[in-house]
């Protein structure tokens, strides 16, 4: 955490430092930092607790002052068919004018991801993914769709997690 040069413990650099936040941290005693910071250096979170510990043991590039924000761990969305984002809305605006085809995978989600170009695949991507980190979703498993290739370049685009080999 911390080094010594001379006999004077020296704060570590990092990049980041969230202060004052209330931090949920999910562990087994479902503790809940009241005034909490999180210590992140090259994209990785080196420490979680209380802002007084961690603005003394660290020397950030950047701070960020989260007083009033609750920080949580990122969510994951365990299910998601990123090609059919670009149809979002599209099935409950038909019902509400005739009644559906069933099964509706069938008769209407696989017709329209089959044409969809891997421009448009990319598209569909960055709009999920985008929206996705925007509400604290910060990795996904993607369970099947056209031009996966253009899903990836969307999540690497947008920073998101995606599943690797």
């Amino acid at each position: 955490m911390t080094a010594e040069h001379d006999g004077i413990v020296m704060p570590r650099n990092i990049d980041t430092l969230i202060q004052n936040a209330h931090v949920v941290t999910f562990d087994h005693h479902g503790t809940v930092i009241a005034d909490g910071a999180i210590a992140i250096h090259e994209g990785r979170i080196l420490e979680v607790g209380p802002t007084s510990v961690l603005t003394a043991a660290y020397a950030p590039a950047r701070r960020v002052f989260a007083a009033g924000q609750v920080a949580i761990p990122g969510l994951t969305d365990a299910h998601i068919h990123t090609a059919q984002t670009l149809m979002r809305g599209l099935l409950s605006t038909l019902g509400r004018t005739r009644a559906l085809r069933v099964p509706t995978w069938r008769e209407y989600l696989v017709p329209f991801e089959a044409a969809l170009t891997p421009e448009d695949v990319e598209l569909s991507g960055q709009l999920a993914y985008t929206s996705m980190l925007a509400t604290g979703t910060t990795s996904f498993f993607e369970a099947g769709g056209p031009h996966p290739e253009s899903m990836a370049r969307a999540a690497v685009d947008t920073g998101i997690r995606g599943p690797s080999r």
